[in-house]
């Protein structure tokens, strides 16, 4: 399973998803960073950082709350 993962969010943004840990506790984080020019990129304030278990328990509410993809539509919804 690889540390981090980048999903595009927009022109701008970028959700990372990377695997970390604080105080000896092993933890998931999901954060928004954006472009602070220059090709560097920088966290904001929006986020959740939970440990593994608690994922488990919340990815299933999410995919639950998720419509079913239409075939041959694509993550954005264009075909």
């Amino acid at each position: 399973m690889p540390s981090l993962t980048e999903i595009r969010k927009n022109a701008t943004e970028t959700l990372r998803v990377e695997r970390t840990e604080y105080q000896g506790k092993d933890l998931v984080a999901v954060r928004v960073w954006y472009d602070a020019g220059g090709g560097e990129y920088k966290p904001t304030k929006k986020g959740l950082t939970l440990r593994p278990e608690t994922w488990r328990e919340v990815l299933p509410a999410i995919q639950a709350l998720l419509p079913e993809e239409a075939e041959g539509e694509d993550r954005d919804g264009a075909n």
